[in-house]
């Protein structure tokens, strides 16, 4: 009777517009405060150099006022900030990035959940640094995850309750201190050299991007591949899209984020979040046939960064083994961060992963058609 009833009520005539099964989220999936995720500020963002120092001895100097909140939050906000400084020194210090005033730092953030896809952190972090991007922190969902950080040396946060929200915590905290953020699944793969160039230069123009995002087919917005520049606008525009996941648990993130970027689709009571966003949210639309996926591309020579999506089983895979290379390296190198390191930067090995990484992609070589929104 009470499900004959759910069926019958007029869920749109109400607001609500998308009742999404496959959404698996709780309340307690935010654990963490606003004051936790903005301590400087909501809606604010500050120069890097404000709050994180590095000296010549590898040590880490943390400003007051973050060390006031790590102090209050051992438990929550203490392992994030502390993530993120390492990510950050990183950024710094490895690629080079952010030293000197007025430039930023930029680090990878990942979800990782689960032993197939924890195998696959070393070599991301390899492949990734090889073409200049060394600075990443992934959200270790499971005890695989964390495992693999520890025998790896990875930067990594444990995030206790698996959760699709926890890339949109630490984008937060980052934007909000002035570290730019590449997402990117670990089904989404660099193909080329300059895929991070190319995201970098679309968005740093005289009046620059805030978000860039990937689509289907300049249509569906992909929540798999996104790049967020540090500013107010992306910081106060990551606390609303928090907030609305976290108030409405229905809707997917994938969808939510879509809809208050690029308002390409509607969400349920959207009027509310919409009024909180920055009045001048910039956002760049990345090509799909450069940042592509299983909907087609034009030329395998143009992808830059191949992402997975609508790829399942052993086919799924496959397909990210023959991105990735790992049949090209020995199971000494996968096991070794040194040896797996020096496998990443060979210029031989490079151009076996490219060479193959196309091969395996040709199948999707094809005319994209429009697809549903989700």
């Amino acid at each position: 009777q009470m499900l004959w009833q759910m069926n019958k009520f007029p869920y749109r005539e109400y607001g609500y517009m998308n009742i999404n099964r496959f959404v698996q989220r709780f309340f307690s999936d935010l654990s963490l405060t606003p004051e936790e995720l903005t301590p400087l500020g909501a809606g604010t963002t500050q120069p890097w150099y404000s709050w994180v120092s590095f000296d010549d001895a590898g040590g880490t100097e943390l400003d007051r006022r973050l060390m006031d909140m790590m102090t209050r939050s051992p438990v929550r906000a203490a392992p994030l900030i502390m993530a993120l400084a390492a990510a950050v020194r990183d950024s710094v210090l490895r690629d080079g990035r952010g030293p000197a005033k007025g430039s930023r730092p930029l680090i990878r953030v990942t979800l990782v959940h689960g032993e197939v896809w924890s195998d696959l952190m070393l070599v991301s972090a390899a492949r990734w640094a090889a073409i200049g991007l060394r600075a990443a922190l992934y959200m270790a969902m499971d005890e695989a995850a964390l495992a693999k950080c520890k025998e790896h040396h990875l930067v990594c946060y444990a995030t206790g309750r698996p959760s699709i929200l926890h890339k949109y915590t630490i984008t937060t905290l980052a934007v909000h201190l002035g570290v730019d953020v590449l997402y990117a699944d670990l089904d989404a793969v660099p193909t080329r050299p300059d895929a991070l160039e190319r995201i970098i230069s679309t968005v740093e123009l005289a009046d620059p991007f805030h978000l860039a995002v990937t689509t289907h087919n300049y249509d569906c917005l992909n929540a798999g591949v996104w790049f967020a520049r540090a500013s107010s606008s992306t910081a106060r525009f990551f606390v609303v899209l928090l907030e609305y996941l976290q108030d409405h648990w229905y809707e997917g993130d994938q969808r939510s984020f879509n809809a208050l970027a690029t308002g390409n689709v509607s969400v349920s009571f959207m009027d509310e979040p919409r009024a909180k966003l920055p009045p001048r949210l910039r956002v760049a639309v990345l090509s799909p046939d450069e940042y592509a996926g299983s909907s087609g591309f034009a030329d395998r020579q143009e992808v830059r960064i191949f992402h997975a999506y609508k790829v399942y089983g052993d086919e799924k895979a496959a397909l990210v083994d023959a991105l990735y290379g790992v049949g090209g390296s020995s199971e000494d190198v996968r096991g070794s961060r040194e040896r797996m390191w020096k496998w990443a930067f060979s210029r031989d090995a490079q151009a076996a992963v490219r060479e193959h990484a196309l091969e395996a992609i040709s199948k999707y070589e094809k005319q994209r058609e429009a697809s549903t929104c989700w």
